[in-house]
């Protein structure tokens, strides 16, 4: 086996480096990502890569697509702030099928179950709520 001196990237990496890029705002939500053969020539990569590391980015929901157009960065969505009383408890899980009509919320967006010391439990989608701890 010969060895060119060339090591090909990885989907991880690919993914990692564009998800990179979005938490630092320089693919702003909205915005178009690059063709696939564009994303392959930028990383050395084959297509089959870039699609590899682009669904990766598709079940973390930061980007979305939908077929005959490019993938876009998903929108942020308006959080609204939920205060953790003293002792709240805070657990993240994958909402059951009965929860998701009730809750609005995707199968592949997980819950925060906050459960207070009286017993009380509420449940939030990860995407719509930011914790604050007093």
């Amino acid at each position: 086996m010969a060895f060119s001196g060339f090591q090909q990237i990885g989907h991880v990496t690919v993914a990692a480096m564009l998800r990179q890029e979005i938490f630092d705002g320089r693919l702003a939500p909205g915005a178009e990502l690059p063709a696939e053969a564009d994303l392959a020539f930028r990383f050395g990569c084959g297509r089959d890569t870039v699609r590899a590391a682009l669904q990766v980015l598709r079940r973390e929901l930061l980007i979305v697509s939908a077929r005959g157009y490019r993938s876009r960065i998903a929108p942020v969505a308006n959080r609204r702030p939920v205060v953790l009383a003293a002792g709240a408890a805070v657990v993240a899980r994958m909402p059951y099928e009965f929860e998701l009509a009730g809750l609005r919320c995707r199968a592949e967006m997980p819950l925060l179950e906050v459960s207070v010391p009286d017993g009380a439990v509420a449940l939030h989608p990860a995407d719509e709520v930011t914790l604050v701890c007093p």
